[in-house]
């Protein structure tokens, strides 16, 4: 008998309501390049849950009840410093990869 794969963190969060894909994927940005950084620290950081949205997520994630109630997901401040951070971030992601398709395309 195959062990059921358990729901990531960041899936159960979309799934109930607290957090969006695309702030999913902006606090995952950020973590790949924090590496030691896990991505429940990553979306409290940023603003978009709070501590206890994480660990009523990990104990969903661990008996699969529903514990969490759902709501909007939150925006973060346009002067958030993790905001900046992110932002940052990606922009430097974007301009190494246009570089290097230019550098392909040649």
């Amino acid at each position: 008998m195959k062990a059921k794969k358990r729901k990531l963190i960041g899936e159960i969060l979309i799934e109930i309501g607290i957090i969006d894909k695309n702030q999913l994927t902006r606090a995952l940005a950020l973590q790949r390049e924090y590496s030691h950084w896990l991505i429940g620290e990553v979306l409290v950081k940023m603003g978009f849950v709070a501590d206890t949205h994480i660990e009523e997520a990990l104990a969903r994630q661990k008996t699969g009840k529903t514990v969490i109630k759902k709501s909007k997901p939150k925006e973060v401040c346009a002067d958030c410093p993790a905001k900046r951070l992110i932002d940052k971030h990606l922009r430097e992601h974007k301009r190494h990869n246009d570089r290097r398709r230019y550098r392909t395309t040649k």
